[in-house]
């Protein structure tokens, strides 16, 4: 199961303006002004499609990683920064205040008896930013990761990639334009297979696409973390997917 994945940034920083200007189900997201400048960013000589393309031109070569790093952080500047506005990132319901979802959890995962009970073997701290940092000043946040995705499509893994349709930094727009993009032996089936509907006792909760070992769902009215947003739907989704079943409505 993947949330909300960031897999492809060429295809994901694209799919910020897409999304800003029309966010499926919630209309344009911020001004024609601002989407004109974030157009420019992206394909002006020397934007942060030039850019994407020079980081994978480059590969793995000694060069790669100042590369990629010039790109990713043009490309955010320009592009992500700009689309993100005065949102919440992870879910455009809401400002840069955003409380929700709250992080209760960080303090409940630190107490003995918890961590006894589940077996923990070392302390939960969240995100820690020292390998964060590692990965990002490598330059890997501007590379693409649809050759090793496709490797685990092809492998029959079973695979469910979702994503919250209010998100913002992991837009399902740019999601779904990724997994189309993925070159395995599903490709051509996934790309004539529309998006249909799933409903929980009788409620839409996300449009979905099976193919084989794979699986697509956009959650609807769910942010970045899908299950704290939509309990219910993430459960029944997650259930389906430990059984090896095909999404569907229940």
């Amino acid at each position: 199961m993947i949330n909300n994945a960031w897999i492809d940034p060429l295809i994901h920083y694209i799919a910020y303006y897409k999304f800003s200007k029309y966010a499926p189900g919630y209309g344009q997201l911020r001004p024609d002004s601002v989407l004109e400048s974030m157009y420019q960013a992206l394909w002006g000589k020397g934007g942060c499609v030039d850019q994407e393309e020079a980081c994978y031109t480059a590969g793995n070569s000694s060069s790669s990683d100042s590369i990629c790093l010039d790109a990713d952080n043009y490309c955010i500047n320009y592009v992500y920064v700009p689309a993100i506005g005065n949102y919440d990132p992870y879910d455009l319901r809401q400002n840069s205040s955003a409380l929700f979802p709250p992080e209760y959890y960080v303090n409940y995962l630190q107490t003995p008896a918890i961590q006894k009970q589940i077996g923990a073997e070392t302390k939960y701290s969240e995100c820690s930013s020292k390998p964060y940092d590692l990965v990002i000043n490598t330059g890997d946040d501007a590379r693409t990761w649809l050759p090793q995705l496709a490797e685990l499509a092809n492998s029959g893994l079973k695979i469910l990639m979702w994503a919250g349709d209010t998100d913002i930094i992991c837009n399902w727009i740019g999601i779904y334009a990724a997994i189309l993009s993925m070159d395995w032996y599903g490709k051509e089936t996934l790309n004539n297979t529309p998006l249909t509907n799933i409903t929980l006792d009788g409620t839409p909760i996300a449009s979905v696409v099976n193919v084989d070992n794979f699986s697509f769902a956009r959650v609807y009215g769910a942010g970045h973390e899908v299950p704290a947003f939509q309990p219910a739907a993430a459960f029944e989704i997650f259930s389906q997917v430990i059984r090896g079943e095909q999404l569907h409505s229940a």
